[in-house]
């Protein structure tokens, strides 16, 4: 199921944030910053370095420039665990019409640990 998220880009840093509620705590792996709910549930995403990130992930013909990024005017995110991973798919949806689907896998977090930050 797509759960829509509120998008915030930052041109001058490159940073994507995605996010749809408070944050319990989280975790950095590499460029992206993921925060959790009480539930262990997704409930935001930043991406640093945002247009490399996303180009080196696309398979589209689509290139990812930070113009494009600043016309996203919708984002939707699926999340599914499995085999211990976290699988994490972004929709992105641009003034043009244009969307771009990135996939992401990280590992699963299930319990506390001292690469989570509780707030």
């Amino acid at each position: 199921m797509h759960k829509k998220f509120h998008v915030d880009y930052d041109t001058e840093n490159d940073s994507l944030f995605l996010y749809r509620e408070k944050s319990h705590g989280g975790v950095e792996v590499g460029n992206l910053l993921l925060d959790f709910n009480n539930r262990k549930e997704l409930v935001s995403l930043e991406i640093l370095d945002a247009t490399k990130f996303l180009q080196s992930m696309n398979t589209s013909t689509l290139r990812v420039t930070k113009k494009l990024l600043a016309s996203i005017t919708e984002c939707r995110l699926d999340t599914k665990e499995e085999s211990g991973l976290l699988l994490i798919k972004v929709f992105l949806f641009f003034q043009d019409e244009t969307r771009l689907v990135t996939p992401i896998t990280v590992w699963s977090i299930k319990e506390s640990s001292p690469l989570v930050v509780e707030m």
